[in-house]
């Protein structure tokens, strides 16, 4: 599996728990909430570095991962957010022992974390499997000996618009999962808060791309990472361009202020976006979005050659193993600079008796 994937997968997940959370006690949006995972996605996981950070000295050159992984016990078993207070609601409904896999996953990954050296999200994923292999109960939703995504079910609802089901946790919905998924599902959560934990001390190899996506701080380096080079989590785009220029409002086009916020997205940062059934569909979304006046011209701006071309360049950056999420082109900085690439010719080729 490579550092992409886990990268990308990490940020789909931790997306999906933000919404549960969001859904069982709303939080404060911020404005464009909808327009860029990085307004979004995020506080999760800053949440808990800040917890890392006013509790540890991540430049400590003493037992670092053994103090993580003490920290991370206390909060999870002290069921110190509204997610693990779900979790342990299910966990509990279900018969698990929740208390019982948080240990058991925070002690297969004390074993990797000799030296304070850094493991790789893909021992983490092992920790956990392992667990579910050995401790799942089995029944008709365990044909498989190890769940391909353990979110299967999650996004499945996610889909349907029904993540309030799980959010609100009637036992239904768990008991049609059935317990061996449900099961696996409550592991790869914890496994989830535990990478979280780990990225935020620095004990997990790269983690680049979630770093910069979720705004979190960069670690001081640990006396281990000051002796090797840690390689980043993920390569630059596959397509990369200098700059998209700020081209002017098509003439005949009033923008409607929406799509002009700035993201750097440059060598130190990165901007992961939202995909709403396609890359065709989401960039034809945005369009209409910015100008209304396009609304109901969907067909004309989907037979425009530079807006192929621009769905062409942003979908050569699409992994099909994490298709709701896109990681932007470097160079591209706002989603109006993306239309405007286009839209004057969408213009061009609206009917005369029907342009804007």
């Amino acid at each position: 599996m490579s550092k992409r994937f886990d990268d990308l997968q990490y940020i789909a997940d931790i997306a999906l728990l933000e919404r549960v959370v969001q859904l069982r006690a709303p939080i404060e949006r911020q404005a464009g909430i909808f327009d860029s995972i990085g307004s979004a996605l995020g506080w999760m996981a800053q949440e808990i570095q800040r917890y890392v950070f006013a509790n540890i000295d991540t430049s400590s050159t003493g037992n670092l991962a053994l103090s993580v992984l003490n920290l991370a016990a206390a909060y999870m078993l002290g069921r110190r957010s509204l997610l693990l207070g779900l979790l342990y609601g299910v966990a509990d409904a279900m018969g698990f022992g929740l208390d019982d896999i948080i240990k058991k996953m925070i002690s297969g990954t004390s074993a990797l974390l000799a030296g304070n050296r850094p493991i790789a999200a893909e021992d983490l994923n092992r920790v956990a499997n392992n667990l579910i292999q050995s401790e799942a109960p089995r029944d008709s939703s365990s044909a498989d000996d190890i769940v391909v995504d353990a979110f299967a079910p999650l996004r499945e609802l996610e889909r349907k618009g029904q993540l309030f089901a799980f959010a609100a946790g009637p036992l239904d919905i768990f008991r049609m999962v059935g317990r061996y998924r449900t099961y696996s599902l409550i592991v790869h959560i914890v496994k989830r808060i535990l990478q979280t934990f780990l990225l935020s001390a620095g004990l997990l190899v790269g983690g680049g791309v979630i770093a910069e996506t979720l705004g979190l701080a960069k670690p001081q380096a640990t006396p281990t990472e000051k002796s090797q080079e840690i390689p980043s989590a993920i390569a630059p785009s596959t397509i990369q361009i200098s700059t998209l220029p700020a081209m002017p409002t098509p003439v005949g086009l009033e923008p409607s202020g929406r799509g002009e916020e700035y993201h750097p997205n440059d060598e130190h940062t990165s901007w992961v976006i939202p995909v709403y059934g396609s890359v065709v569909d989401t960039v034809i979304s945005w369009a209409t979005q910015i100008y209304p006046e396009l609304a109901g011209h969907e067909d004309v701006i989907e037979a425009t050659p530079s807006f192929n071309r621009m769905v062409n360049i942003l979908s050569s950056n699409l992994d099909y193993r994490t298709p709701n999420y896109l990681l932007m082109p470097k160079g591209i900085h706002r989603r109006i600079d993306v239309i405007n690439s286009f839209a004057g010719d969408v213009v061009k080729r609206l009917p005369q008796n029907i342009q804007v």
